[in-house]
């Protein structure tokens, strides 16, 4: 790492505007399972990006990786999904492609996207969850060259003010709920 802190560094790309890129168009993929991809579709539609289900089969996993700008990872950990992406699917995403894993750590192999980021095999990674939380230092993260290329937060992608807000809010109502001895709705 430099001299400046890294998250000093963080907070600097946060705030920079000059490099803000518009979404509507881009390829931005997904893949996962279940009601999360579903939420995300009707946002993606007014983005006009397109939205696929990735069933991890590999010729449509390849796919993915080939033509994608940006790949968001929602996938559950299981023996079809750990260390999924890896040199191998990383070599074939565009130069210019970003990851974004909010999944589960082990989806992606560390060394192999700080490897694949560092020397600009693709552009950019954000990161919210890790193979070992809270990361020591002896993770890839912790040694990254570039980290004006990265992205990396405490796994808290989940927790926006508006989500959060939610949270509360479906907690009060199923208080209400169960004090007026009716039916809860459920928090997700």
């Amino acid at each position: 790492m430099n001299d400046k802190d890294f998250f000093e560094i963080q907070k600097e790309l946060i705030n920079a505007q000059d490099k803000q890129e518009e979404l509507c168009g881009q390829e931005i993929d997904d893949f996962g399972f279940g009601e999360v991809l579903a939420q995300r579709k009707e946002k993606k539609d007014a983005l006009r990006q397109r939205l696929y289900r990735y069933y991890l089969k590999d010729k449509e996993i390849d796919e993915l990786f080939k033509m994608s700008d940006i790949i968001s990872i929602h996938s559950p950990l299981n023996e079809k999904t750990e260390n999924l992406v890896n040199m191998e699917k990383l070599a074939l995403m565009k130069k210019s492609a970003v990851i974004i894993n909010v999944g589960r750590g082990a989806i992606v192999n560390s060394r192999d996207l700080v490897e694949a980021v560092d020397t600009g095999l693709i552009r950019g990674a954000g990161i919210d969850v890790y193979p070992t939380e809270p990361p020591g230092e002896d993770d890839p993260f912790m040694k990254i060259k570039h980290p004006e290329r990265f992205v990396l937060t405490p796994h808290i992608a989940w927790a926006s003010v508006t989500a959060r807000q939610r949270c509360v809010d479906v907690v009060a109502e199923n208080i209400v709920a169960l004090c007026e001895k009716r039916g809860c709705n459920d928090v997700w």
